[in-house]
């Protein structure tokens, strides 16, 4: 059975999860890199969970790039302004775009935040 060109719901949350997790991984690394410079107490502690965060952030990215080119989609950002980040999206030659408020990326960043310390992982 053939998929149809246009973007299914779950493919959509796909792109949606890629978008998070790239800015996830930016504040973590930026995060790490203050840290490193700074003279904070515990900071080895910090950059252990830090290094553990980036490594459960890298291990879901790849598992949705490898979701995202198994249903032939390719994603990448369009442009930004102050309140929305777009980005653009083909999937399987349509092209479309998807664009996500900054707002709603911190809330989805805090929400996974949330899950991957509940999972103690």
């Amino acid at each position: 059975m053939n998929k149809p060109n246009r973007i299914t719901l779950e493919e959509l949350e796909l792109v949606r999860d890629y978008i998070v997790l790239l800015a996830m991984l930016t504040i973590v690394e930026r995060s790490r890199e203050e840290v490193e410079f700074s003279p904070i107490s515990l900071k080895s502690v910090y950059l252990v969970v830090n290094s553990a965060l980036q490594d459960r952030i890298h291990s879901d990215l790849a598992t949705v790039k490898r979701k995202l080119r198994t249903s032939e989609i390719k994603v990448w950002e369009d442009e930004r302004d102050e309140l929305i980040i777009r980005y653009r999206y083909v999937c399987r030659c349509y092209e479309d775009r998807f664009g996500m408020t900054r707002e709603v990326i911190k809330s989805q960043i805090s929400e996974r935040l949330g899950q991957y310390i509940q999972s103690g992982k």
